[in-house]
């Protein structure tokens, strides 16, 4: 064994340890802390099994001393001169690991973990309790013992003993060439870089368990990498889902319309194929900023399934926009057969239907506006009720029942079913189908 610098506490346990001479450092000093190299030289006697240092003093201008102080604390000091005062160039111990023994047998020391003390592989803390309180003399013990009893013949050096053999730990630093150990690892400490690679006999299992979890993280990782992929694959499918069905659902059309109708953004829904309907469908804000955003004094009636507003659009046509109300329990196909047939109906005396709209829950019909009101402001006003005369009010009816005769017997629709109210029976002889609602094939009028 190379020669070694040490220090004891009343000649019977090492305070600490400078590591073997490797012919030009200790190999138990970081290189970081060199400074008491310059001028040491260890000369050895193997016949003697003895050894010498020696300190050479390149510059005789430099005052140098070596001092060991009751602490124990071995320090390099240098006089200097301007100062007047001697000042500490090397010392040791300068840290906790430095110590002899701080973490114990088979226990690896590391000043910048805390804590500083941890087993070498394969092994755990002799004492938990110990090791949790910060005592850490205690060291570590093998977690799995070796199987010393294997026969070895053949490959224990001569005069070893078998289970030594099998136990040893070995290093290669250059200027000692091969060191080894048979016993228990004392006082050893993990450099932050330029440190000697030491070489430990573990158990095969515990090779295994590195294994183990080796394939643990690499199939955690590929199940983490797999739902993960997976989970964006969902996402992505879903948006394009949604895109498409944002392509299909609304597709811009170009339709000629009669009178002053704008034709911009005008879309067809998939709902409402475009062989069987040739209305327009407006663009909800369009119909909000046309009737300042449903405002309660453009409001002109209600029926029984939403309010009606008063309109203007941008070219300046007034228009009707019945707003149906969402708890009117009417469903897509209820509100795809009523536009289908209220599109259908042409005749002097019922009012036309423009357009309609759809926006989420927002179900719109737009009608051409009836400048005169409501019948029923007229009819039961004391005041307005002289403005019509029997002779206009019989014209009236006769137009009424004109528009009612078209819708039961003489319409395409033969079997609708129609909902009327007063608010419906609008004047200058004009049946508003504000509230045909309903409309289905296959269903005799109510009447």
């Amino acid at each position: 064994m190379p020669p070694q610098g040490f220090t004891w506490t009343n000649y019977s346990r090492p305070y600490w340890r400078g590591g073997p001479w490797d012919g030009g450092n200790f190999i138990g000093i970081p290189d970081d802390d060199k400074g008491y190299a310059s001028g040491i030289n260890v000369t050895s006697n193997k016949q003697q099994e003895s050894a010498f240092l020696s300190f050479n003093n390149f510059n005789d201008s430099d005052l140098i001393i070596m001092v060991l102080k009751p602490s124990g604390q071995l320090q390099m000091m240098v006089w200097v001169e301007e100062l007047n005062e001697w000042k500490v160039s090397w010392e040791a111990p300068e840290n906790p690991c430095d110590v002899y023994g701080t973490c114990g047998p088979n226990g690896v020391c590391d000043k910048n973990k805390s804590p500083i003390c941890d087993c070498l592989r394969g092994f755990v803390p002799k004492s938990t309790d110990e090791w949790i309180r910060g005592n850490w003399t205690g060291g570590c013990v093998r977690r799995t013992k070796l199987l010393c009893e294997v026969s070895t013949s053949g490959i224990a050096p001569k005069g070893s003993k078998n289970d030594k053999f099998l136990q040893l730990t070995y290093a290669y630093p250059d200027g000692i060439n091969c060191m080894v150990w048979t016993s228990e690892l004392m006082d050893v400490q993990q450099f932050p870089y330029d440190g000697v690679d030491l070489f430990l006999r573990v158990a095969y299992s515990e090779l295994d368990e590195d294994k183990r979890k080796k394939k643990l993280i690499i199939g955690f990782t590929t199940v983490s990498s797999i739902l993960i992929l997976g989970i964006f694959g969902c996402i992505l499918c879903r948006w394009k889902a949604n895109q498409r069905g944002l392509k299909t659902s609304f597709r811009l059309i170009s339709i000629k319309m009669q009178g002053k109708m704008s034709t911009d953004n005008l879309w067809e829904e998939q709902a409402l194929p475009k062989d069987s309907l040739e209305l327009p469908l407006l663009d909800f804000t369009k119909l909000a900023t046309a009737t300042d955003n449903f405002s309660e004094m453009n409001k002109i009636g209600a029926g029984g399934f939403g309010p009606v507003y008063k309109g203007k659009l941008e070219d300046g046509q007034v228009i009707a926009v019945k707003r149906l109300s969402s708890h009117s329990g009417q469903g897509i196909e209820e509100f795809k057969n009523e536009v289908l047939l209220i599109s259908k109906l042409q005749h002097r005396n019922l009012v036309r239907i423009l357009a309609y709209c759809v926006h989420g829950k927002e179900k719109l019909l737009v009608y051409g506006y009836m400048a005169n009101g409501s019948l029923d402001t007229l009819l039961f006003d004391s005041k307005k009720s002289h403005q019509l005369p029997w002779p206009k009010r019989l014209n009236m009816i006769q137009g009424i029942v004109r528009g009612l005769l078209y819708l039961h017997r003489d319409s395409c629709l033969r079997r609708l079913s129609v909902e009327r109210e007063t608010a419906d029976f609008r004047t200058m002889k004009g049946i508003s189908t504000f509230l045909v609602m309903h409309g289905r094939y296959g269903l005799e009028a109510k009447d």
